[in-house]
């Protein structure tokens, strides 16, 4: 029987996506989760829920809650264990970055890279 409520795509890592999505923002954390899983579940589906997230995050500029270094730094060694592909692996590290850094500079870089992946499956 398959577990519908954390079913083996969050779980096929050395680290669960809650474990990181749990410190970020509504916004950061549903675009981080979409690009988690997007391989597995949903494909180019949840490459649009993410750019939608990321792009309504750009519009909207909600205040937000920025990472502190302790859990960013953690977060990153995260990542690296996990065994995404290089593209995804970028992404998911913008996203990080940019819920780390104030300025925002990395949501422009991860919503293209987004798209870019639409456009190559479409």
């Amino acid at each position: 029987m398959t577990d519908k409520i954390n079913p083996p795509h969050y779980r096929q890592q050395p680290v669960e996506c809650i474990d990181l999505t749990e410190h970020l923002t509504f916004t950061f954390g549903n675009a981080f989760k979409y690009v988690w899983r997007y391989r597995d579940k949903n494909g180019i589906e949840d490459l649009h829920k993410a750019a939608w997230y990321l792009q309504h995050h750009i519009t909207a500029q909600p205040s937000v809650y920025w990472l502190d270094t302790e859990t960013y730094v953690s977060g990153i060694n995260a990542l690296g264990d996990c065994n995404f592909d290089e593209r995804q692996r970028v992404i998911l590290l913008k996203i990080w970055t940019a819920a780390h850094a104030p300025d925002g500079s990395e949501l422009p870089a991860a919503l293209q890279l987004i798209n870019q992946l639409i456009q190559e499956a479409v």
